[in-house]
């Protein structure tokens, strides 16, 4: 598929989304364009997983319309958008008893003909991508015997072995140490493809996108780039935290200092 440069790799055009008779996602416009890394931030329950579930297609919009290199999501076959997209979802419970290697090597399908078998060039990309999420001697160990962080770290590496062009990430860094955090984070940072990322941390968030959307109630209230968007004045109206943000004059990045009323 050729994908003209002029094109944005993401846009979504007054999407609206409404389950069980509830309106979870209400009229969002949203674009992405070049190599950026664009973080979705908000308290549980704004509706960040769900926008994310909309765009890689586990979830029908009531109404809307997502589009992708500027064609229509809903005209992709599966295995077209498989190639695209690729995604680390919050959770993620495989039942089967595989090896990490063969769960990695699993996102190679969009990439073959029926009953293709998987080549040294597939090998070595999953075995680079286990490299580089720091699994690589735990190829051979059973998938359901790792911790949570682990799993999600093989899991990261099964999208990197996908070759997506665009990486969306729901909560990537749960269940992770902040070593594994910083480290995953850095991972994907470095990939330089475009990354649309559901994020709760908000000094992670300040620390690695390029731009956040801020979303309550299904609405995204704010936009922009990090520093003018994590304020005190939005974490107090978004989740409702007295906070004192500063830029952090060792590293230069936003820090977040939390504390109630009574402090």
């Amino acid at each position: 598929m050729e994908i003209k440069g002029d094109l944005m790799d993401v846009e979504i055009k007054n999407l609206n989304i409404t389950l069980s008779k509830k309106e979870i996602i209400k009229g969002i416009h949203l674009t992405v364009t070049g190599n950026k890394f664009v973080g979705l931030i908000g308290p549980n329950g704004s509706g960040k997983s769900t926008l994310l579930k909309a765009l890689y297609r586990v979830l029908k919009p009531t109404y809307g319309d997502i589009y992708i290199y500027g064609k229509n999501i809903e005209s992709y076959s599966k295995k077209s958008s498989a190639k695209i997209l690729g995604v680390v979802s919050q959770f993620n419970n495989i039942n089967f008893d595989f090896n990490v290697i063969d769960i990695v090597l699993m996102s190679r399908s969009p990439h073959k003909n029926l009953l293709e078998k998987d080549t040294k060039v597939d090998y070595d990309i999953a075995l680079n991508a286990l490299s580089l999420v720091g699994m690589l001697e735990s190829a051979q160990k059973s998938f359901n015997l790792l911790s949570g962080g682990e799993k999600q770290r093989v899991l990261l590496a099964r999208a990197i072995t996908q070759e997506p062009k665009i990486l969306i990430l729901d909560e990537p860094t749960n269940h992770l140490d902040i070593k594994y955090q910083l480290e995953v984070m850095n991972i994907v940072k470095k990939l330089n493809i475009c990354v649309l990322a559901a994020l709760h941390d908000l000094t992670l968030a300040s620390q690695f996108c390029d731009e956040i959307y801020v979303l309550k109630d299904g609405q995204i209230v704010c936009q922009g780039i990090p520093k003018d968007v994590i304020t005190k004045e939005m974490i107090k109206e978004v989740y409702d935290v007295n906070s004192n943000v500063f830029v952090n004059p060792t590293t230069k990045r936003i820090s977040i200092d939390y504390f109630t009323e009574d402090l």
